[in-house]
């Protein structure tokens, strides 16, 4: 599935976004943020409840351009959170080109995860190399970004492994 693309600023209300049970303060007065994000293959909880990432990206070097990343994570870590009343999450693209993606609900799903948000990525399509930046806002106005960098490669010569 495709991303629309839009206009290169954010839109209120475009993304995956959802309404989740926690408060935009904490009970010392801070509001709710968003502390990181990072784009990575897959999570996974342990028995003591500690979130575990596999495969951080800091950069994609590709075989070819467009292509479909599938199967991918971004994951945030909110800051000052209480669990007791609603905040609105909201996620995005911003392209090396300017251009800002939402991706529909059957190209992402969104999951609030103890202090974490989790937004799995079914299908993203990369068109051109360059810095993608990944964006996870609050209602409230806070967000954190992950920028990617994509690039194109030989892959018999770079020996370079893409998922």
């Amino acid at each position: 599935m495709d991303f629309p693309v839009a206009a290169p600023r954010r839109q209120e209300g475009a993304g995956v976004s959802g309404m989740r049970e926690m408060s935009e303060r904490h009970s010392s007065g801070h509001a709710t943020s968003v502390a990181w994000v990072v784009l990575c293959e897959s999570v996974a909880r342990d028995e003591t409840g500690r979130l575990s990432l596999f495969g951080i990206a800091s950069h994609l070097p590709v075989p070819s351009l467009p292509l479909l990343l599938m199967e991918h994570r971004v994951v945030a870590r909110l800051a000052h959170l209480d669990a007791r009343q609603a905040i609105d999450v909201s996620f995005g693209i911003v392209t090396p080109g300017g251009h800002w993606i939402a991706p529909g609900d059957d190209a992402a799903t969104l999951e609030v995860s103890g202090e974490f948000i989790i937004i799995t990525l079914r299908s993203l399509p990369l068109r051109e190399e360059g810095i993608h930046r990944l964006e996870v806002g609050l209602g409230n106005g806070s967000a954190a970004s992950a920028e990617i960098l994509v690039w194109l490669c030989d892959p018999l010569n770079d020996r370079v492994h893409v998922h």
